[in-house]
Protein backbone atom coordinates (compact mmCIF):
# COMPACT_ATOMS: atom_id res chain seq x y z
CA UNK A 1 0.00 0.00 0.00
CA UNK A 2 2.27 2.59 -1.09
CA UNK A 3 -0.07 5.22 -2.20
CA UNK A 4 0.21 8.52 -0.30
CA UNK A 5 -3.87 7.95 0.94
CA UNK A 6 -3.47 4.58 2.79
CA UNK A 7 -7.39 4.57 4.38
CA UNK A 8 -9.05 1.10 4.07
CA UNK A 9 -13.02 1.44 3.53
CA UNK A 10 -15.24 -1.11 4.89
CA UNK A 11 -18.81 -0.84 3.92
CA UNK A 12 -21.39 -2.74 4.77
CA UNK A 13 -25.61 -2.34 4.94
CA UNK A 14 -25.91 -2.67 8.76
CA UNK A 15 -23.97 -3.97 11.69
CA UNK A 16 -26.92 -6.11 13.00
CA UNK A 17 -26.19 -9.72 14.48
CA UNK A 18 -25.04 -11.92 11.83
CA UNK A 19 -22.11 -13.15 9.84
CA UNK A 20 -20.91 -10.87 7.37
CA UNK A 21 -21.69 -8.30 10.18
CA UNK A 22 -19.45 -10.23 12.62
CA UNK A 23 -17.08 -10.46 10.13
CA UNK A 24 -16.77 -7.24 9.28
CA UNK A 25 -16.42 -6.26 12.92
CA UNK A 26 -13.60 -8.63 13.56
CA UNK A 27 -11.55 -7.37 9.99
CA UNK A 28 -12.39 -3.69 10.99
CA UNK A 29 -11.28 -3.90 14.44
CA UNK A 30 -7.84 -5.96 13.67
CA UNK A 31 -6.91 -3.82 10.34
CA UNK A 32 -6.97 -0.34 12.37
CA UNK A 33 -4.91 -2.51 15.52
CA UNK A 34 -2.69 -3.11 13.02
CA UNK A 35 -1.75 0.76 12.40
CA UNK A 36 -4.38 1.53 8.96
CA UNK A 37 -6.80 3.99 8.50
CA UNK A 38 -10.15 2.68 8.73
CA UNK A 39 -13.60 3.83 8.24
CA UNK A 40 -16.72 1.36 8.58
CA UNK A 41 -19.66 3.00 6.06
CA UNK A 42 -22.72 1.68 7.05
CA UNK A 43 -26.29 2.28 5.53
CA UNK A 44 -27.68 3.14 8.71
CA UNK A 45 -26.66 3.45 12.30
CA UNK A 46 -28.04 0.31 13.65
CA UNK A 47 -26.82 -2.66 14.74
CA UNK A 48 -25.49 -4.41 17.68
CA UNK A 49 -21.88 -4.78 17.15
CA UNK A 50 -21.25 -0.97 16.71
CA UNK A 51 -20.80 -1.70 20.72
CA UNK A 52 -17.58 -3.42 19.53
CA UNK A 53 -15.79 -0.98 17.69
CA UNK A 54 -13.09 -0.16 18.46
CA UNK A 55 -11.52 4.05 19.07
CA UNK A 56 -9.27 3.87 15.67
CA UNK A 57 -12.30 3.07 13.40
CA UNK A 58 -14.08 5.69 12.07
CA UNK A 59 -17.52 5.06 11.84
CA UNK A 60 -19.41 6.78 8.64
CA UNK A 61 -23.22 6.38 8.67
CA UNK A 62 -24.98 7.56 5.33
CA UNK A 63 -28.35 7.94 7.02
CA UNK A 64 -30.09 5.44 4.25
CA UNK A 65 -33.26 3.40 4.57
CA UNK A 66 -32.97 2.10 1.28
CA UNK A 67 -29.84 0.63 -0.47
CA UNK A 68 -30.51 3.10 -4.25
CA UNK A 69 -30.86 6.21 -1.58
CA UNK A 70 -27.56 5.76 -0.53
CA UNK A 71 -25.61 5.62 -4.06
CA UNK A 72 -25.01 9.11 -3.99
CA UNK A 73 -23.68 9.38 -0.54
CA UNK A 74 -21.65 6.75 -0.74
CA UNK A 75 -20.45 8.15 -4.15
CA UNK A 76 -19.90 11.86 -2.27
CA UNK A 77 -17.97 9.90 0.89
CA UNK A 78 -15.34 8.55 -2.09
CA UNK A 79 -15.05 11.17 -3.48
CA UNK A 80 -14.35 13.05 -0.19
CA UNK A 81 -11.89 10.61 1.18
CA UNK A 82 -10.45 8.79 -1.43
CA UNK A 83 -9.50 5.62 0.39
CA UNK A 84 -7.49 3.56 -1.36
CA UNK A 85 -9.33 0.42 -1.41
CA UNK A 86 -12.96 -0.52 -0.33
CA UNK A 87 -13.76 -3.53 0.69
CA UNK A 88 -17.82 -4.95 1.11
CA UNK A 89 -19.50 -7.60 2.41
CA UNK A 90 -23.17 -8.52 0.93
CA UNK A 91 -24.74 -8.87 -2.01
CA UNK A 92 -26.39 -5.13 -1.97
CA UNK A 93 -23.18 -3.75 -0.69
CA UNK A 94 -21.14 -5.43 -3.84
CA UNK A 95 -23.12 -4.02 -6.22
CA UNK A 96 -23.16 -0.41 -4.50
CA UNK A 97 -19.69 -0.65 -4.18
CA UNK A 98 -18.74 -1.48 -7.64
CA UNK A 99 -21.80 1.18 -9.25
CA UNK A 100 -20.31 3.92 -6.59
CA UNK A 101 -16.54 3.20 -7.92
CA UNK A 102 -17.97 3.56 -11.62
CA UNK A 103 -19.78 6.84 -11.04
CA UNK A 104 -16.91 8.60 -8.76
CA UNK A 105 -14.53 8.68 -11.41
CA UNK A 106 -11.73 8.23 -8.79
CA UNK A 107 -9.08 5.57 -8.60
CA UNK A 108 -10.23 3.52 -5.28
CA UNK A 109 -10.20 -0.45 -5.57
CA UNK A 110 -12.96 -2.58 -4.97
CA UNK A 111 -12.97 -5.92 -2.88
CA UNK A 112 -16.23 -7.59 -3.32
CA UNK A 113 -16.27 -10.32 0.02
CA UNK A 114 -18.77 -13.24 -0.87
CA UNK A 115 -20.67 -14.51 1.69
CA UNK A 116 -23.28 -16.45 0.37
CA UNK A 117 -23.62 -19.62 -1.96
CA UNK A 118 -25.04 -17.62 -4.26
CA UNK A 119 -26.34 -20.36 -6.26
CA UNK A 120 -28.63 -21.91 -3.38
CA UNK A 121 -29.73 -18.57 -2.40
CA UNK A 122 -30.76 -17.34 -5.49
CA UNK A 123 -32.94 -20.69 -6.12
CA UNK A 124 -34.23 -20.66 -2.80
CA UNK A 125 -34.69 -17.12 -1.77
CA UNK A 126 -38.21 -15.08 -1.33
CA UNK A 127 -37.24 -11.69 -1.43
CA UNK A 128 -37.22 -10.80 -4.98
CA UNK A 129 -34.69 -7.70 -4.25
CA UNK A 130 -32.24 -9.91 -3.15
CA UNK A 131 -32.72 -12.26 -6.18
CA UNK A 132 -32.15 -9.18 -8.47
CA UNK A 133 -28.85 -8.53 -6.69
CA UNK A 134 -27.76 -12.20 -7.51
CA UNK A 135 -28.81 -12.18 -10.66
CA UNK A 136 -26.71 -7.96 -11.47
CA UNK A 137 -23.72 -10.07 -9.26
CA UNK A 138 -23.06 -11.61 -13.00
CA UNK A 139 -22.75 -8.53 -15.02
CA UNK A 140 -20.92 -6.55 -12.15
CA UNK A 141 -18.92 -8.52 -10.31
CA UNK A 142 -16.45 -8.93 -13.18
CA UNK A 143 -15.76 -5.19 -13.14
CA UNK A 144 -14.41 -5.40 -9.20
CA UNK A 145 -10.85 -5.54 -8.63
CA UNK A 146 -10.52 -8.41 -6.52
CA UNK A 147 -13.44 -11.17 -5.47
CA UNK A 148 -12.99 -12.70 -1.95
CA UNK A 149 -14.85 -16.05 -0.94
CA UNK A 150 -15.19 -17.16 2.54
CA UNK A 151 -14.81 -20.67 1.13
CA UNK A 152 -13.07 -22.71 -1.66
CA UNK A 153 -16.89 -24.19 -2.19
CA UNK A 154 -17.92 -20.45 -2.57
CA UNK A 155 -15.81 -20.09 -5.39
CA UNK A 156 -15.85 -22.69 -7.18
CA UNK A 157 -20.03 -21.56 -7.45
CA UNK A 158 -19.08 -18.45 -8.70
CA UNK A 159 -16.94 -19.83 -11.33
CA UNK A 160 -19.22 -23.02 -12.10
CA UNK A 161 -22.80 -21.18 -11.76
CA UNK A 162 -21.71 -17.20 -12.29
CA UNK A 163 -18.73 -17.84 -14.99
CA UNK A 164 -16.65 -15.42 -13.07
CA UNK A 165 -13.06 -16.02 -14.04
CA UNK A 166 -11.08 -18.51 -11.66
CA UNK A 167 -7.56 -16.02 -11.40
CA UNK A 168 -10.09 -13.00 -10.01
CA UNK A 169 -11.37 -15.26 -6.75
CA UNK A 170 -9.21 -15.64 -3.88
CA UNK A 171 -10.37 -18.09 -0.96
CA UNK A 172 -10.11 -16.36 2.72
CA UNK A 173 -11.29 -18.08 5.53
CA UNK A 174 -13.67 -16.07 7.94
CA UNK A 175 -11.36 -14.93 11.15
CA UNK A 176 -13.05 -15.58 14.17
CA UNK A 177 -13.03 -12.83 16.43
CA UNK A 178 -12.70 -12.18 20.15
CA UNK A 179 -15.33 -9.78 20.84
CA UNK A 180 -16.31 -11.91 23.88
CA UNK A 181 -13.07 -10.40 25.21
CA UNK A 182 -14.32 -6.78 24.95
CA UNK A 183 -17.92 -7.65 25.87
CA UNK A 184 -19.65 -5.21 28.42
CA UNK A 185 -22.22 -8.31 28.60
CA UNK A 186 -22.07 -10.87 31.13
CA UNK A 187 -24.19 -13.58 29.40
CA UNK A 188 -26.19 -15.90 31.98
CA UNK A 189 -26.49 -19.45 31.67
CA UNK A 190 -29.43 -20.05 29.95
CA UNK A 191 -32.81 -19.98 31.60
CA UNK A 192 -33.49 -23.82 31.38
CA UNK A 193 -30.61 -24.52 32.64
CA UNK A 194 -30.69 -22.48 36.02
CA UNK A 195 -31.96 -25.38 38.12
CA UNK A 196 -29.93 -28.36 35.96
CA UNK A 197 -27.16 -29.27 34.50
CA UNK A 198 -28.07 -31.66 32.36
CA UNK A 199 -26.20 -32.12 29.07
CA UNK A 200 -26.88 -29.40 26.41
CA UNK A 201 -26.61 -29.29 22.88
CA UNK A 202 -26.81 -25.92 21.21
CA UNK A 203 -26.81 -24.20 17.71
CA UNK A 204 -26.37 -20.80 16.49
CA UNK A 205 -28.12 -18.96 13.58
CA UNK A 206 -30.50 -17.10 12.05
CA UNK A 207 -34.47 -18.12 12.20
CA UNK A 208 -35.02 -19.09 8.22
CA UNK A 209 -35.51 -22.54 6.15
CA UNK A 210 -31.50 -22.99 4.78
CA UNK A 211 -30.35 -23.28 8.51
CA UNK A 212 -33.19 -26.41 9.12
CA UNK A 213 -33.55 -26.31 12.67
CA UNK A 214 -36.69 -28.00 12.26
CA UNK A 215 -34.43 -30.96 11.11
CA UNK A 216 -32.48 -30.53 14.40
CA UNK A 217 -35.43 -30.21 16.73
CA UNK A 218 -36.27 -33.54 15.26
CA UNK A 219 -33.44 -35.17 15.78
CA UNK A 220 -33.18 -34.00 19.03
CA UNK A 221 -36.60 -35.62 20.00
CA UNK A 222 -34.58 -38.87 19.00
CA UNK A 223 -31.88 -37.84 21.46
CA UNK A 224 -34.12 -37.72 24.24
CA UNK A 225 -35.02 -40.89 23.91
CA UNK A 226 -32.10 -42.32 24.58
CA UNK A 227 -30.66 -39.46 26.94
CA UNK A 228 -31.19 -36.65 29.69
CA UNK A 229 -30.64 -33.43 27.72
CA UNK A 230 -31.54 -29.89 26.59
CA UNK A 231 -31.60 -27.96 23.51
CA UNK A 232 -30.92 -24.18 22.77
CA UNK A 233 -30.57 -22.58 19.67
CA UNK A 234 -29.51 -18.94 19.67
CA UNK A 235 -30.99 -16.74 17.18
CA UNK A 236 -34.11 -14.67 15.89
CA UNK A 237 -35.75 -14.68 12.53
CA UNK A 238 -39.02 -15.74 10.02
CA UNK A 239 -38.94 -19.23 11.17
CA UNK A 240 -39.75 -18.42 14.65
CA UNK A 241 -43.24 -19.33 14.79
CA UNK A 242 -42.89 -22.64 12.96
CA UNK A 243 -39.91 -23.99 15.26
CA UNK A 244 -42.67 -22.85 17.91
CA UNK A 245 -45.16 -25.07 16.79
CA UNK A 246 -43.07 -28.12 16.15
CA UNK A 247 -41.64 -28.13 19.55
CA UNK A 248 -44.75 -28.19 20.95
CA UNK A 249 -46.55 -30.77 18.56
CA UNK A 250 -43.23 -33.12 19.99
CA UNK A 251 -44.07 -31.95 23.41
CA UNK A 252 -40.20 -30.56 23.97
CA UNK A 253 -41.49 -27.36 25.35
CA UNK A 254 -39.47 -28.08 28.97
CA UNK A 255 -36.13 -29.46 26.79
CA UNK A 256 -36.09 -26.74 23.80
CA UNK A 257 -35.25 -23.18 24.24
CA UNK A 258 -35.38 -20.45 21.36
CA UNK A 259 -34.09 -17.41 23.81
CA UNK A 260 -33.84 -15.31 20.63
CA UNK A 261 -30.37 -13.31 19.48
CA UNK A 262 -27.13 -12.81 21.51
CA UNK A 263 -24.26 -10.41 21.04
CA UNK A 264 -21.93 -13.01 22.31
CA UNK A 265 -22.47 -16.57 22.11
CA UNK A 266 -18.74 -17.62 22.99
CA UNK A 267 -20.51 -18.42 26.75
CA UNK A 268 -23.10 -20.37 25.43
CA UNK A 269 -20.46 -22.57 23.90
CA UNK A 270 -18.70 -22.73 26.76
CA UNK A 271 -21.63 -24.13 28.40
CA UNK A 272 -22.67 -26.59 25.67
CA UNK A 273 -21.84 -29.97 25.57
CA UNK A 274 -22.34 -30.14 22.13
CA UNK A 275 -22.58 -27.96 19.21
CA UNK A 276 -24.80 -28.74 16.03
CA UNK A 277 -25.08 -26.54 12.58
CA UNK A 278 -28.03 -28.33 11.19
CA UNK A 279 -27.92 -26.32 7.51
CA UNK A 280 -29.27 -26.96 3.98
CA UNK A 281 -26.07 -25.05 2.87
CA UNK A 282 -23.81 -22.65 4.29
CA UNK A 283 -21.17 -20.24 2.81
CA UNK A 284 -18.13 -20.91 5.08
CA UNK A 285 -19.97 -21.88 8.92
CA UNK A 286 -18.15 -19.62 11.37
CA UNK A 287 -20.06 -20.49 14.19
CA UNK A 288 -18.30 -23.88 13.91
CA UNK A 289 -15.22 -22.66 14.15
CA UNK A 290 -16.53 -20.58 17.11
CA UNK A 291 -17.54 -23.63 19.34
CA UNK A 292 -14.39 -25.29 18.39
CA UNK A 293 -12.31 -22.44 19.58
CA UNK A 294 -14.35 -22.86 23.27
CA UNK A 295 -13.29 -26.35 22.87
CA UNK A 296 -16.33 -27.85 22.75
CA UNK A 297 -17.14 -31.13 20.06
CA UNK A 298 -19.64 -30.18 16.70
CA UNK A 299 -21.54 -31.75 14.63
CA UNK A 300 -22.42 -31.21 11.72
CA UNK A 301 -24.67 -31.45 8.17
CA UNK A 302 -22.29 -32.18 5.31
CA UNK A 303 -24.15 -29.35 3.57
CA UNK A 304 -22.32 -26.99 0.50
CA UNK A 305 -19.73 -25.52 1.61
CA UNK A 306 -18.08 -24.33 4.41
CA UNK A 307 -18.02 -27.20 7.01
CA UNK A 308 -16.41 -30.07 5.37
CA UNK A 309 -13.90 -27.41 4.52
CA UNK A 310 -13.57 -26.59 8.32
CA UNK A 311 -14.02 -30.36 9.62
CA UNK A 312 -11.48 -31.67 7.24
CA UNK A 313 -14.26 -34.26 5.86
CA UNK A 314 -15.22 -35.54 9.54
CA UNK A 315 -11.59 -35.43 11.19
CA UNK A 316 -12.45 -32.88 13.64
CA UNK A 317 -15.99 -33.53 14.20
CA UNK A 318 -18.98 -35.86 12.96
CA UNK A 319 -20.55 -34.57 9.14
CA UNK A 320 -23.92 -36.09 8.24
CA UNK A 321 -26.42 -36.18 5.13
CA UNK A 322 -28.77 -33.36 5.32
CA UNK A 323 -31.99 -33.41 6.25
CA UNK A 324 -31.73 -36.64 7.93
CA UNK A 325 -32.56 -36.59 11.66
CA UNK A 326 -31.54 -39.84 12.42
CA UNK A 327 -28.29 -40.10 11.11
CA UNK A 328 -28.13 -36.47 12.94
CA UNK A 329 -29.33 -38.20 15.93
CA UNK A 330 -27.21 -40.91 16.09
CA UNK A 331 -23.58 -38.81 15.84
CA UNK A 332 -24.79 -36.36 18.42
CA UNK A 333 -25.22 -39.25 20.79
CA UNK A 334 -21.66 -40.78 19.67
CA UNK A 335 -20.09 -37.11 20.17
CA UNK A 336 -21.43 -37.07 23.61
CA UNK A 337 -20.31 -40.62 24.45
CA UNK A 338 -16.78 -39.71 22.50
CA UNK A 339 -15.96 -36.44 22.10
CA UNK A 340 -12.58 -35.24 19.93
CA UNK A 341 -10.27 -33.97 22.69
CA UNK A 342 -11.19 -30.14 23.26
CA UNK A 343 -7.03 -29.44 22.85
CA UNK A 344 -7.16 -30.77 19.58
CA UNK A 345 -10.06 -28.61 18.09
CA UNK A 346 -8.82 -25.12 20.23
CA UNK A 347 -5.72 -26.05 17.94
CA UNK A 348 -8.00 -26.81 14.92
CA UNK A 349 -9.98 -23.12 15.63
CA UNK A 350 -6.12 -21.42 15.65
CA UNK A 351 -6.23 -21.86 11.71
CA UNK A 352 -9.07 -19.15 11.69
CA UNK A 353 -7.67 -16.53 14.02
CA UNK A 354 -7.06 -13.89 13.23
CA UNK A 355 -3.25 -14.17 13.39
CA UNK A 356 -3.60 -16.14 10.64
CA UNK A 357 -6.25 -14.79 8.82
CA UNK A 358 -6.38 -10.80 9.06
CA UNK A 359 -2.24 -10.79 7.54
CA UNK A 360 -3.88 -12.75 4.02
CA UNK A 361 -6.75 -9.66 4.13
CA UNK A 362 -3.90 -7.54 4.33
CA UNK A 363 -1.72 -9.07 1.64
CA UNK A 364 -4.69 -9.86 -1.19
CA UNK A 365 -5.66 -5.67 0.09
CA UNK A 366 -1.61 -4.86 -1.04
CA UNK A 367 -1.58 -7.23 -3.91
CA UNK A 368 -4.74 -5.11 -5.55
CA UNK A 369 -3.63 -1.91 -4.61
CA UNK A 370 -0.53 -2.33 -6.28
Amino acid sequence: MRRKNNKISLFISNMKIGGAQKVALVLANEISERGHKVDLVILNGRGEYLNYLVDGVTLINLNSDRAYKALPKLISYLRDQKPIVMLSFMEIDNILSIIARMLSFINVRVIINIHALLSQEKRHSNNSNYKISITLSRYLYPFAHGIIGVSQGVVEDLVNRFGISRHRCKTIYNPIGSIHEKSYQINSLLSLGKHSFRPLILSVGTLKKSKHFQNLIRGFNLVRLERDCQLAILGEGDERTNLEELIRELDLQNDVLLPGSVDDSFPYMERATVFVLSSIWESFGLVLVEAMSAGTPVVSTDCPTGPSEILKDGLYGELVPVGNPKRLAKAIIKTFDDPIDSKILVKRAKDFSTEKIIPQYISYIGKVCN
